[in-house]
């Protein structure tokens, strides 16, 4: 099946781009899970200062989107919004951190990519989220049908960094893409996605609000530190 990875990205500093988004760039590019995959940062807005750094093709908001198909090594590419949307503190509400509306139009950019380019699934692995064994990977790749996400114990919830929409669900992402942005406002991820299946077979969690050392024997992490040094398992 023809897939793309993403991550949606809003870079604050240099210091935020070697250490959260090379180094996902990094771990992806060497996966063999990735060999026959596109690679996308998806960007709110960052200043260009703060994506001099990235090597790869870039694309433009209102340009034309025709990244390369997958080659060894895959391509990584860098879609980039004009104006942050970004967070927005105003909104918050009891449970909520405010409504997250960069991170929504980027997420959902994402299916727009996959109809143009005639992708089969969208894998959405955030830039603090890592696939750590070939069990993990091989269950994703096997994936045919489904808006499938991995799951969260710490908040018993749909794992939402880590997602797998197949083209079957194309149709319900485009739907959602194409509603105005403040449809999301004070929203969330979870509740909101029309996720059909969360897959509990795995060892994983949201690890980096506890500490910084990789777990032994666990299937994925989410919300790494920036720190923490990761080793992936055959």
């Amino acid at each position: 099946m023809k897939s793309l990875i993403f991550c949606t990205s809003y870079v604050k500093d240099l210091g935020e781009w070697k250490n959260r988004y090379q180094k996902w760039i990094d771990y992806y590019i060497d996966l063999p899970f990735s060999k026959d995959k596109a690679l996308f940062l998806i960007d709110d807005g960052s200043d260009e200062e703060n994506l001099s750094e990235f090597n790869g093709n870039r694309y433009n908001e209102g340009g034309e989107i025709n990244p390369l198909p997958p080659v060894l090594p895959p391509q990584v590419n860098l879609y980039h919004f004009k104006k942050r949307k970004g967070i927005f503190p105003e909104d918050n509400a009891p449970g909520l951190y405010g409504s997250t509306l960069g991170w929504y139009r980027s997420f959902l950019f994402s299916s727009i990519i996959a109809k143009k380019n005639d992708y089969d699934k969208i894998i959405h692995i955030e830039s603090d989220a890592y696939l750590l064994t070939q069990k993990v990977c091989d269950y994703i790749d096997s994936l045919d049908s489904g808006w499938n996400t991995l799951y969260c114990p710490m908040y018993h919830f749909p794992e939402t960094s880590i997602q797998i929409i197949c083209k079957d669900q194309f149709p319900s992402m485009l739907k959602l893409e194409a509603m105005p942005l403040d449809s999301f406002r004070l929203s969330q991820a979870e509740e909101t996605l029309p996720i059909t299946h969360v897959e509990k077979g795995f060892v994983g969690d949201r690890y980096g609000e506890r500490t910084t050392m990789q777990l032994p024997k666990i299937d994925y992490y989410n919300q790494c530190n920036l720190i923490t040094k990761l080793k992936f398992r055959n």
